[in-house]
């Protein structure tokens, strides 16, 4: 949303800098471009800086957690012994 807003920024300046003839609308169409576009500009910043907008969500969750050896649990390996390369 807010690099849609610095694109109309953009395209607003260069129009109202460029095509617009009547002076007075040219200064007010310019002035009211480059408040948007720095805006914009503001925003990103903020938000690049300082998270603007966002917020920090914390979950916790318990889960029981189960052996992939089964039940014996005193540490010794029960799979199959590893090959010997005599």
């Amino acid at each position: 949303m807010i690099l849609a807003t610095l694109v109309i920024g953009a395209i607003a300046l260069f129009i109202c800098f460029v095509y617009i003839n009547n002076r007075t609308w040219q200064i007010i169409g310019t002035l009211l471009s480059i408040i948007v576009l720095c805006g914009s500009l503001f925003m990103i910043a903020a938000n690049d800086h300082s998270h603007f907008g966002m917020h920090k969500v914390t979950t916790t969750t318990t889960k029981q957690i189960y052996s992939a050896s089964g039940s014996n649990a005193n540490g010794v390996n029960i799979g199959p012994l590893p090959k010997r390369w005599d």
